[in-house]
C-alpha cells in the first residue's frame, strides 16, 4: 500500500504529531495525510468550499479562517445582547452557542432547527443561528462544528469531490477508534 493512499485520523493534535513523527522516519518523502478530524476536514474543504453555497446562499472562499472558541463566544454574545438586544438571562449566549453546536452536530440548518423547535424560543434561537452563520460567512470563517458539517455537505453535494478523495485514499486509519 502506498502511504499516500492512507488517511490517518486521530482525536488530538499531540497524537497526530506523534504518528506523523513516526511515519516520517519510515516514509520521509511521502505526502501523508495525518491529523485530527478537524484539521483534515479543513484541508479537504480548502479544495472545494468555493463551490459550496448554503440555504441562504452564503459562500466561503478557500482561504477561510477558523474561529476558535473565544471568537465564537464573543460573536454569540454580540449577536444576542447587542444586535438582537435580547435578555441574556433568558437567552444566555453560552447556552445558545451550545444549542447551535448541537444542531450543527445533528446536521440541522437554522431553518431545519426552527422546524424542529417551532415555539418562540426555537424561532429566536434559529434567528440567532442564522445571523451567526451570516457573520461567519461575512468573515470568511468557519467554526469547528462547520468543519465537520460543511465537509459532509460538500462530499454529499459534489460527486466529483467525493470521487477525488475516494480515489486518493484507499485506506482510512482512525487512531484509537475504540475510544
Amino acid at each position: 500500500i502506498s502511504p499516500s493512499q492512507i488517511l490517518a485520523v486521530t482525536f488530538t493534535n499531540k497524537a497526530a504529531q506523534e504518528i506523523r513523527h513516526r511515519l516520517d522516519k519510515l516514509f520521509p518523502v511521502q505526502s501523508l495525510w495525518i491529523g485530527t478530524f478537524h484539521s483534515l476536514f479543513a484541508r479537504l474543504l480548502r479544495f472545494d468550499i468555493n463551490k459550496y453555497q448554503d440555504e441562504q446562499r452564503r459562500t466561503w472562499k478557500r482561504n477561510f479562517s477558523i474561529f476558535d472558541e473565544s471568537d465564537v463566544q464573543s460573536l454569540f454574545k454580540n449577536i444576542v445582547t447587542k444586535e438582537l438586544n435580547l435578555d441574556n438571562k433568558k437567552f444566555d449566549p453560552r447556552k445558545i452557542r451550545y444549542t447551535v453546536s448541537n444542531a450543527k452536530n445533528q446536521g440541522l440548518t437554522p431553518e431545519a432547527y426552527a422546524k424542529q423547535e417551532p415555539g418562540y424560543r426555537g424561532r429566536v434561537i434559529s434567528e440567532i443561528y442564522n445571523e451567526y452563520q451570516s457573520r461567519l460567512a461575512a468573515n470568511n470563517a468557519l467554526d469547528f462544528d462547520d468543519l465537520i458539517l460543511k465537509t459532509v455537505e460538500v462530499l454529499q453535494r459534489f460527486p466529483e469531490a467525493k470521487a477525488r478523495f475516494r480515489s486518493r485514499f484507499r485506506h482510512v486509519l482512525v487512531d484509537e477508534y475504540q475510544d
